[in-house]
């Protein structure tokens, strides 16, 4: 039977995908080990992303004989990890099946296994991602020619890659128009300077419908070489080709005259940017664990888009305005519109001027642009305040030096209290309950908020590296999301960097007590 089924599994991968819904149904169980068994079930939930990936738009590579090989042994690998997390979860009698050591060091090897083929998958379709950057390189080449605009319409209605069209639609202004009950102020979510969002019902269903602005380049403080039809056709090239999770879907654009409109899945909760800065100072309570779940989220996604996607993506403007939310508070990463795609085999890019989230590089944009923009919205999930100037109801100092003299200078229950004063009030219940824990709480509870008191730390620490002044200081988002997931491995101390010595800036509006 195993023979059978392990030959369908060389050629589609089916099977594997059977092998990790039952690692992950598993490890909902276990007993042992819960901490590792996580991390297994995360890396085997991005090789069933690539695997799908791979399957759907690229099945003549599942086929071919370069690929069976490394099919199989992942099949034999996920086979095993299914073996060793089942043995975490049972008594002892089922340990004598899992040969070769003790489980934590086959969990160990396990986990090595997957992060090999995590990075060898991508690998496999090289090719035909260089063809698709090739494509996106061209036409996002600028023209000479005075149908310039003409130009953009056609690469904006046509995508490049014909199986995108099968998931995504060229959408008429009218049905756009009754969707959003003419683009009515009630139907309205939120206005930026490039594009106003509105939600609207299309074909039966809630969608998120983003209009940009019909306004010019200078009026946007944006150069020429990015009007609103760049910026649009940008996404429209690129957000297609991304499935992932933490990625938001893009279902359809649409491209009449001087209107630019794309269409998302619906996010019931809205943006990161509504929930932690408007309806919780309106009392909505967004406790740590959710948090942190959002965290690791925007992390994951990030780590695709840098790593595991068919283009090499770096998003250039992270932040909690373009993080929406769904019903269970997962995040999805939107708005590339000032999105890069990094050619194979190189790292870095230049830009001819620096917009989206500010960072110390000038005119050079790579993976490590986003993990500052990451580490500045960490700091802003955890203490509740803005690191722009444009909102103000208190004045504080600079958010990412007041990070620095907040948390690196003590330990121990100083720094606990500390935390305190950095963390969002709402979080003061239960997280950090004096200067030590309460021995009046039951056992289970006082291990609850010690786990969320070493959780915020490392969270603080890990944006601490984040925000380095020189990129290479900092980490890439494959470390951070170890650093943020792994409990014994210790993080590094950050280098205290320049602009957290200069005189007190301004930022920031939490209307609490200031620090």
């Amino acid at each position: 039977m195993w023979s059978a089924v392990q030959n369908v599994a060389q050629v589609t991968g089916v099977d594997a995908l059977s092998l990790i819904a039952l690692i992950v149904r598993t490890a909902e169980t276990a007993r042992r080990n819960k901490k590792t068994c996580r991390e297994l079930v995360e890396q085997v939930k991005q090789i069933g992303d690539l695997l799908r990936s791979l399957e759907e738009h690229q099945p003549g590579i599942m086929r071919r004989p370069e690929t069976s090989g490394p099919l199989r042994e992942l099949h034999e690998t996920l086979r095993l990890a299914c073996t060793v997390v089942e043995s975490c979860g049972q008594g002892d009698w089922i340990h004598g099946l899992c040969a070769g050591g003790s489980r934590a060091s086959r969990l160990r090897d396990v986990q090595s296994k997957i992060a090999f083929y995590l990075q060898l998958f991508p690998i496999v379709s090289h090719l035909h991602s260089t063809r698709l950057l090739v494509q996106v390189i061209n036409s996002a080449a600028p023209t000479s020619s005075g149908g310039a605009e003409e130009e953009v319409l056609r690469s904006f209605q046509n995508l490049s890659d014909p199986q995108d069209d099968q998931r995504f639609q060229n959408l008429n202004f009218s049905q756009l128009r009754n969707a959003t009950n003419n683009f009515s102020l009630e139907n309205q979510i939120e206005q930026g300077p490039l594009a106003t969002l509105y939600k609207g019902q299309l074909h039966g269903n809630h969608v998120t419908i983003k209009k940009h602005s019909v306004i010019s380049s200078s009026e946007q403080n944006l150069p020429p070489s990015m009007s609103q039809y760049e910026l649009c056709r940008n996404e429209v090239q690129i957000l297609p080709k991304l499935q992932h999770k933490n990625i938001v879907k893009l279902l359809g654009s649409c491209a009449e005259r001087s209107e630019r409109i794309v269409v998302y899945e619906h996010m019931e909760n809205g943006s990161l940017e509504d929930v932690i800065f408007v309806r919780v100072g309106a009392g909505f309570t967004v406790d740590w664990p959710t948090r942190f779940r959002i965290i690791e989220g925007v992390a994951q996604g990030a780590v695709y888009l840098h790593n595991h996607s068919r283009l090499r993506v770096v998003h250039r403007d992270l932040k909690p305005s373009n993080i929406f939310l769904d019903s269970d508070m997962n995040p999805r990463i939107s708005n590339f519109d000032l999105a890069k795609v990094l050619s194979p085999g190189i790292d870095q890019g230049t830009v001819d001027c620096v917009v989206g989230s500010v960072v110390h590089e000038n005119g050079t944009f790579s993976g490590k642009t986003d993990v500052y923009s990451f580490g500045v919205m960490v700091l802003e999930i955890i203490s509740g305040k803005r690191w722009t100037r444009s909102i103000q109801k208190t004045y504080y100092r600079d958010l990412l030096t007041w990070a620095f003299n907040r948390t690196t200078c003590c330990c121990g229950n100083k720094m606990v209290q500390r935390l305190k004063g950095f963390m969002h009030p709402t979080m003061h219940n239960i997280a950090f309950c004096g200067r030590a824990v309460p021995r009046c709480l039951s056992l289970p509870t006082r291990r609850r908020v010690l786990s969320n008191q070493r959780e915020i730390r490392r969270c603080v620490r890990v944006s601490l590296l984040c925000i380095q002044e020189k990129p290479q200081r900092r980490p890439d988002m494959p470390e951070v999301t170890r650093m943020l997931s792994s409990r014994k491995k210790a993080v590094p101390f950050p280098h205290r960097p320049g602009y957290a010595t200069e005189s007190p800036m301004y930022a920031g509006d939490r209307s609490t007590t200031t620090p």
